[in-house]
């Protein structure tokens, strides 16, 4: 091979290099600020039951208490994967979401709106918490309501 073959190929093979690391440390600091974010039901509705599903949307608040913004714009770099919804701690349903658009600057806070929810099989629901589906149906208190999310930052997982 002649030289300038060797230093053009030396020089591509230095700068994927560099943006891998450059990559590497923004998803990095991507998962160290997501693992402040707190996450929180804000609203119910939309409130269809039926004998073979529930479905409802709920409205989710994350707030991001650390210094530095947290974004994912469609870079494939994250997206917010999944949430589950608690109530008195009992778990209710998994919502399979993928919004790849999140942006919450420093210190604020982010409300994302009619996230769909959907109980499969409520009737095994109700059978396994009869007291807590009475509950529900009767003094339904949104104070109870908790949630949790995964989010994939380039190829992680991590849970709030």
């Amino acid at each position: 091979m002649k030289k300038r073959t060797i230093l053009i190929v030396a020089s591509i093979v230095v700068l994927i290099a560099i943006a891998l690391r450059i990559a590497y440390r923004k998803a990095q600091r991507l998962i160290e600020i997501f693992q402040k974010i707190t996450i929180a039901p804000v609203a119910v509705g939309n409130f269809n039951a039926s004998l073979s599903r529930i479905r409802f949307t709920i409205d989710l608040k994350l707030s991001n208490p650390s210094p530095d913004a947290f974004e994912v714009n469609g870079l494939g770099v994250g997206k917010l994967k999944e949430v589950s919804v608690f109530y008195k701690g009992v778990f209710v349903a998994k919502s399979m979401v993928n919004i790849t658009e999140i942006a919450i600057p420093a210190k604020d806070e982010l409300i994302l709106h009619d996230i769909p929810v959907v109980v499969n099989e409520p009737l095994l629901f109700l059978a396994s918490n009869i007291a807590l589906a009475y509950e529900m149906i009767n003094n339904f208190d949104q104070s109870k309501l908790s949630t949790t999310a995964v989010i994939s930052v380039a190829g992680y997982e991590i849970e709030i």
